[in-house]
This record gives structure tokens, C-alpha cells and sequence, in this order.
């Protein structure tokens, strides 16, 4: 939902309790008793400009899980400032808010090609280069052959606290905590 500097082990563990504090609201909804599922569908891209991206993904664009998912990140959001684990600035800075800046407005995607991990941006010691200009690609090809792909149904069971620089055994991310979205039965 969100990308967090999380500086402490005290920041670390206040934003576990704002997990548990936002499942706690979560459960306590309707919604809590229906799964959640996005219907991943189309390939889409972050510019307006075809011959140069630099991320391809696809979403659900479906009105019901974009509301969903927005009532979800209106409650984290609330309980993250209220915690000083986030500020308004920084959630308008990652664009995660309405132009008016009074509602969430997460865009729900599962990035398919991202530039940014490309081999032509890394050193001989494969780390990144940092400032190293980001490399683009012509995606109109793709986009006109594989544009209307559907990648079939997914359920969105939990949210995870991420450290985004440990991997776990399983290739993502080690998760610190994670909170369920719906309840499985």
C-alpha cells in the first residue's frame, strides 16, 4: 500500500501494532466476511507513451476492489500519522492520496517488467548505479499483441510488513507481519 523509512527497531515494532490496531478494523467490517479477488486483466504502462516505459504491470480496474482497497489504506493511513510513522506529505509525495488529498487512492498492481532492476543499470559488482539514467523500452509491440491478456483471478488474503532488503527463502521479501484482508474459512 505504501513504502515506509523505517529507521528503528521502535518504529518497527509501533508499526506492528498499527497492523494489529488496523485488523482489528478490518475484521470489524462486512466486508471482512467476503474474499477478496482481483481479476488481474490487460497490460498497462506508468506513461502515456508506448516506444518509452519502464514498467509494465497489470491491475483489477474494477470499481468495487478499487474502493475496497481505499477504505483499507484510508484506516492504515490514519493510524500510521497518528503513530508519526507517516506524513501527509510523504503519502502525496508517493501519490497515494486523492488531488485533494482527503482519501486514499492506492493503485493496486502487480508489476510485471520494471527497467529499474535491468542488468544495463548495474556495476560490475551488480549493485545498482545509483543516478544511473533509467533505461526504457519500446512496449507498443507488446502492449498491441498482449494488451487484453488475462491473468486469470487472484485472491488477496493478507498484507504484509515487508523489509525490502532481506529476502526470504522464498524469493520475496521476508515479511515481519502480515494481516488478513478477509476471512478464509
Amino acid at each position: 500500500m505504501c513504502m515506509l523509512k523505517l529507521h528503528s527497531h521502535s518504529q518497527v515494532e509501533d508499526m506492528k501494532e498499527a497492523l494489529k490496531d488496523l485488523s482489528e478494523q478490518i475484521s470489524a467490517t462486512a466486508d471482512f466476511k467476503k474474499p477478496l479477488i482481483a481479476k488481474m486483466q490487460g497490460l498497462h504502462i506508468m506513461t502515456d507513451d508506448p516506444s518509452n516505459v519502464g514498467v509494465v504491470f497489470t491491475t483489477d480496474r474494477s470499481h468495487a476492489i478499487q474502493n475496497r482497497m481505499n477504505n483499507v489504506a484510508d484506516k492504515m493511513f490514519e493510524l500510521l500519522k497518528a503513530r508519526n510513522l507517516v506524513s501527509q506529505q510523504n503519502l502525496v509525495s508517493q501519490r497515494l492520496l486523492s488531488s485533494d488529498g482527503a482519501h486514499a487512492e492506492v493503485k493496486l498492481h502487480a508489476t510485471l517488467m520494471n527497467t529499474k532492476y535491468s542488468w544495463q543499470n548495474r556495476g560490475p559488482d551488480g549493485h545498482r548505479i545509483l543516478g544511473a539514467p533509467r533505461e526504457t523500452f519500446d512496449a507498443s509491440v507488446l502492449m498491441e499483441r498482449y494488451g487484453r491478456v488475462d491473468f486469470g483471478e487472484v485472491p488477496l488474503k493478507e498484507m504484509h510488513l515487508s523489509c525490502l532488503d532481506e529476502m526470504a527463502d522464498d524469493g520475496y521479501y521476508r515479511s515481519l507481519l502480515s494481516i488478513p484482508l478477509y476471512e478464509s474459512r
